[in-house]
């Protein structure tokens, strides 16, 4: 029985994964840093920033300006999604389900607040959630369980009744260690053998997600 559901935000509700891909990887080469889409995909999507600079000088060097290199980056991704992003297919149609059957919603992303308000309070998401947990939130992100453990206590959610839905290993790894059902819902990044074990369920839209708990729940 699934009766709260949890999401993440970029390249799970919506397609924001090209405009982190295209900061990273413009930003790195003006930086004169090599591999750093490579680098985004492999160890950086879905971490906490803070996680993520730590990586960074670890593998550039503790010389490395990370403040000054993030900085620059949130420019040019601000700039990519100030136009408005789209939402995933099946966002929609999954939200209104959610909703139309009782089953409390919340959003936990690791993108701060100011920055996620730049396209999420453009869309409609906002008003089909019950609660919404910013990376800024709490002081260990993703792959961390914290964040998911947040939103589950703000909409009261009972974790073996929770399914958290992602794109990324730091949401599946994040969302089994907190005792809940992860759902991997493929964007840009495939499972591996190690993630697969953890996953309650490997899926490629969120309209398979709907199909999923309509089995689940005997809808």
């Amino acid at each position: 029985m699934i009766q709260y559901v949890i999401f993440d935000m970029d390249g799970t509700l919506f397609d924001t994964e090209p405009y982190y891909e295209k900061s990273w990887s413009e930003t790195g080469e003006r930086w004169g840093l090599e591999g750093m889409r490579e680098m985004y995909y492999s160890n950086a999507a879905g971490k906490s920033i803070d996680i993520v600079k730590q990586y960074l000088k670890k593998c550039y060097g503790e010389e490395l300006d990370v403040e000054g290199y993030f900085a620059d980056r949130w420019v040019q991704f601000r700039e990519l999604v100030s136009k408005g992003v789209e939402e995933k297919g099946g966002c929609y149609e999954l939200l209104r389900f959610l909703k139309e059957n009782g089953i409390k919603t919340a959003l936990a992303t690791s993108t701060p607040e100011d920055l996620a308000g730049l396209y999420l309070f453009k869309s409609d998401i906002p008003k089909y959630l019950d609660a919404i947990v910013y990376g800024n939130e709490v002081k260990r992100g993703k792959p961390h369980p914290d964040i998911f453990i947040e939103a589950g206590k703000r909409i009261g959610a009972e974790a073996e009744k929770t399914l958290v839905i992602g794109d990324s290993h730091n949401d599946i790894i994040g969302g089994y260690d907190a005792g809940m059902k992860a759902c991997m819902v493929i964007d840009r990044i495939l499972p591996n053998k190690e993630i697969e074990q953890l996953c309650y369920a490997v899926l490629n839209s969120l309209f398979e997600v709907v199909e999923m708990i309509k089995k689940e729940n005997s809808i």
